[in-house]
Parts: structure tokens; sequence; C-alpha cells
């Protein structure tokens, strides 16, 4: 599957590797719908640091779609989730005034089945 250049992605999907065949369906979905989606499975290469090559995809990402199945999440998944928010949070726009409907990020809540409802 042909990727873009590397850090030109639209989302970064963050989820368990129990949870791979839900979150590419959805990566799927979200690249027909014209985004740009980093998966792992599609985007990493063999013969580099992948580590290294995640975080620097993330810090450019426009948006990371944390993926919580049924199993919730695990390390490397809390790992990427953290990195997630540091990146977000040393954005110069993130700490823009939100109050008007211009201003704001959109958030989608996807519940899958089998995934407990948020209280």
């Amino acid at each position: 599957m042909e990727s873009p250049p590397d850090h030109a992605y639209d989302v970064f999907m963050s989820y368990h590797w129990r949870d791979h065949a839900p979150v590419e369906a959805l990566a799927l979905t979200l690249r027909d719908l014209g985004l740009r989606v980093f998966l792992d499975r599609w985007c990493l290469h063999p013969d580099r640091a992948w580590p290294r090559e995640l975080e620097a995809v993330m810090s450019a990402c426009q948006a990371a779609a944390i993926c919580v199945g049924p199993g919730g999440m695990g390390p490397w998944q809390q790992r990427e989730v953290n990195l997630a928010l540091d990146s977000s949070s040393a954005r110069v726009d993130f700490s823009r005034d939100t109050s008007s409907a211009a201003g704001r990020r959109p958030r989608v809540r996807i519940p899958r089945s089998g995934s407990r409802k948020a209280d």
C-alpha cells in the first residue's frame, strides 16, 4: 500500500495490537474519506528505528485517533497517548481560545461493540 511522504499524515492511529482488525477497517474508511492515515502496519519501514519514526510522525500529525477496545490499552499504546498529549500541548494553537466554533478542534467518539459506555 502506497503511503504519503513521512510526516505528511492527517491522523495517527493508536491501538492495541489485539484490536488491529477493527482499527484497520476504521483506517480504511478514513482513507476513503480523503484523510492521510498513518497505520503502523501500512507505513512503518522495517529497516528503520521504528520507535523514533513513530515519535516523529506523531509529532507532525494533525490528529491522533486513540482506539480503545474491550481489553483496554496496552503499555505501548499508553506511550503513544502520552506522546500525543505532549505533542499537542507544545503546539502554539493548542491553547488558543476555543469559545467559537471556528476555534474548536473536532472530536468524534466512535463506540465499538463490546466497549463500555463512558460515564
